[in-house]
């Protein structure tokens, strides 16, 4: 009866062994007062990375695609394009400008400074998001707006995200417009 305890103890042994060389994490080795130690078949899980979507200190560039839709009759709706860069100096508070340019009947080019809100939901990366500032209008009628503006953004990995956003424009010499954006933003 002694040989047969032995040889079973001794065969677990070196069962247990080869599968903890095989697979360190799989067994979980605890210490009990009843023996040296007891083994259980509870693989230990990882803990998962989790590397936040939106962080302070991020800077941006965007490459934007953009339609406008004037609202009186003093311009015309039109489509065009644009660029971007912003920086946030928290994970919710950043500064935002864009330079870009569409066609009516004549080509506008803008340039606006914007302040921005956003409110990340790290768990699904995405990030709703509010600005407002001011900007230059440039074409046969030179002038200055206000701006304001709602936005999603959707990171698809740590770097890469595309965005979508409404801005409403107060023109001080022409006909105010809303101006629907689709971009892809890169962050640094």
């Amino acid at each position: 009866m002694r040989i047969l305890a032995t040889t079973l103890a001794i065969g677990f042994t070196l069962k247990v062994a080869a599968q903890a060389q095989a697979d360190p994490s799989y067994y979980d080795y605890s210490y009990s007062a009843k023996a040296d130690y007891t083994y259980t078949k509870n693989p230990v899980q990882p803990e998962p990375l989790t590397v936040p979507c939106f962080t302070a200190g991020e800077f941006h560039l965007d490459a934007i695609s953009l339609y406008a839709d004037v609202q009186g009759d003093s311009l015309e709706d039109g489509a065009g394009g644009g660029i971007g860069a912003s920086y946030f100096f928290t994970e919710m508070f950043g500064v935002m400008g864009r330079a870009y340019w569409w066609d009516t009947d004549s080509v506008i080019t803008s340039i606006t400074a914007s302040a921005v809100l956003r409110a990340p939901i790290q768990s699904v990366c995405l990030a709703p998001y509010v600005y407002g500032g001011l900007g230059g209008h440039f074409n046969s009628e030179n002038q200055i707006g206000g701006h304001l503006g709602a936005g999603l953004e959707f990171r698809m990995t740590e770097r890469l995200g595309i965005f979508s956003d409404f801005t409403y424009t107060w023109a001080d010499k022409t006909d105010d417009w809303g101006m629907y954006t689709l971009g892809l933003r890169l962050a640094f």
